[in-house]
C-alpha cells in the first residue's frame, strides 16, 4: 500500500487551509475569529484524516486507532455545527435560548459518539471505518450542513449577493460530496469536502468585494445604511411596491436645532446626537424593511408589505423615546427632538420619488410647527 498516494488529498487540502488559517489570523477581528475557529475545526479533522489513514492500515493498537476516529469524527461535526451557526447569523438574529438548545444538541452527540461502535472494512487499496459512531458523527454534521444551505435559501433574498455567489455553491458542493461520501464510504471525501466549505466561508467573511461594498453602502459612524444604497435599492424598491403593487410606507426623521447644539457642546458631541439618533431608530423601528442616513441629520425609513401595519405604532414608540433626559453626558436634561413626517403609498404616488417627496414636505410641516411651539 502506498500511503502517499492515498493521502494526497488531505495534504493538499493541508495546504490551503493553511493559508486561509494564518492569513486570517493575522487579520483576526470581529468574523474572521469565527472563521479561525472553523478553519481549526478543518486543519484537526484532516490532519486526523491523515492518521487514521496510517492506524487503520497498520498494526497499532486498537485503541489509539479509536481514538484517533472519535476525535476525526468529532471535527467534522464542531465544523459543519460553527457553518450552521453562521449561515443562521446571515439572516436572522439568534435568540440565546435557541443558541444554547443547538449547543446542547452538538455536546450530546459528542458525549455519545464514543459509546458507539465503530467497525471497519477493507476497501479497494485502504480499509475504511462504518458504523453506529460514524452514522451519527457524519449525520449530524450532514443535517447542520444542510440546515444552512436551507437557512440561506429560505432568506435567499435577504443574503448579500457577493455571499451568495462565495459560500453558497460551495455549501452545496460540500453536502453533494458528504452525500457521495455516505453512498460510497470508501471514497473518503470528507477532509476535502469540509475543505470546500472552510474555502466558502473564508471568501465569505474575507470577501474583499463585500467589504468594499460595506464601506460604499453603509454610513460609518452610525451603522445604518447610507444615501448610496438607498439609491441603488430604489429600483428594487420600486418593483415590489408599484410594479407588484406591494403596500409601502416611507418616514422621514430629521433632528431639530442641531446646529445651535454643535455650536452649543461641539461637533465632537454633535456626532454623538447623530449616533444616538441612529441608534434609536435601528431599537425602535424593528419591523423596517431598513433605515438610511439620508443626509447630515436626516435618516428614512421604509416599511414593505404585511410590516406596514406595525410603522405608526413604532413611530410613537420613537416619540416615547424622545421623551427620556439625559441620553447625553454633556447635558443631563437633553432629550432627543425629532420632526417626523411619513407618507403612505396610495393610487395617485406614481414611484418612490414622490413618495420620499411627500413624506419629506410632511416632515418639514411638523418641524416648522415645532418651531412655532417652542416661540410661542
Amino acid at each position: 500500500m502506498n500511503i502517499l498516494l492515498i493521502i494526497r488529498e488531505e495534504i493538499v487540502c493541508l495546504i490551503i487551509l493553511s493559508f486561509l488559517f494564518f492569513y486570517s489570523h493575522i487579520y483576526s477581528k470581529g468574523e474572521q475569529k469565527r472563521f479561525i475557529r472553523a478553519c481549526a475545526y478543518v486543519i484537526g479533522h484532516v490532519i486526523f484524516d491523515l492518521i487514521t489513514v496510517i492506524t487503520v492500515n497498520s498494526n497499532v493498537h486498537p485503541t489509539i486507532n479509536w481514538i484517533c476516529h472519535i476525535i476525526f469524527y468529532y471535527f467534522a461535526l464542531l465544523f459543519c455545527y460553527e457553518l450552521f451557526k453562521y449561515c443562521l447569523s446571515l439572516v436572522v438574529k439568534v435568540d440565546k435560548k435557541l443558541k444554547h438548545f443547538f449547543d446542547i444538541v452538538t455536546v450530546i452527540a459528542l458525549l455519545i459518539i464514543p459509546f458507539c461502535r465503530i467497525d471497519y472494512l477493507q476497501g479497494n487499496g485502504t480499509m475504511y471505518s462504518f458504523g453506529p459512531a460514524v452514522y451519527l458523527g457524519y449525520s449530524l454534521a450532514f443535517i447542520y450542513s444542510m440546515s444552512g444551505l436551507a437557512v440561506l435559501l429560505f432568506k435567499y433574498k435577504k443574503v448579500d449577493k457577493t455571499v451568495k455567489l462565495t459560500l453558497f455553491p460551495l455549501i452545496i458542493c460540500l453536502n453533494v460530496l458528504m452525500l457521495i461520501q455516505v453512498g460510497v464510504q470508501e471514497f473518503l471525501f470528507t477532509g476535502a469536502a469540509l475543505t470546500i466549505g472552510a474555502v466558502g466561508l473564508f471568501f465569505a467573511i474575507e470577501n474583499p468585494i463585500l467589504k468594499f461594498r460595506k464601506r460604499l453602502f453603509v454610513d460609518y459612524s452610525t451603522g445604518v445604511k447610507n444615501r448610496n444604497y438607498f439609491d441603488e435599492e430604489k429600483t428594487t424598491l420600486n418593483q415590489l411596491c408599484f410594479d407588484e403593487g406591494k403596500d409601502i410606507a416611507v418616514i422621514m426623521f430629521d433632528i431639530n436645532g442641531l446646529k445651535d447644539f454643535n455650536d452649543k457642546y461641539g461637533h465632537l458631541q454633535g456626532d454623538n446626537l447623530i449616533k444616538f439618533t441612529a441608534q434609536t431608530l435601528m431599537e425602535k423601528l424593528r419591523n423596517a424593511h431598513d433605515i438610511y442616513r439620508f443626509g447630515g441629520d436626516e435618516f428614512i425609513a421604509i416599511y414593505i408589505g404585511s410590516k406596514v401595519a406595525f410603522f405608526r405604532q413604532e413611530i410613537e414608540n420613537v416619540k416615547n423615546a424622545c421623551n427620556l433626559k439625559g441620553i447625553l453626558k454633556c447635558d443631563e436634561d437633553y432629550s432627543l427632538d425629532l420632526a417626523i413626517g411619513y407618507y403612505l403609498k396610495n393610487e395617485k404616488v406614481r414611484d418612490i420619488n414622490e413618495l420620499i417627496d411627500l413624506a419629506d414636505r410632511n416632515m418639514y410641516t411638523q418641524k416648522e410647527r415645532m418651531k412655532a411651539d417652542k416661540i410661542f
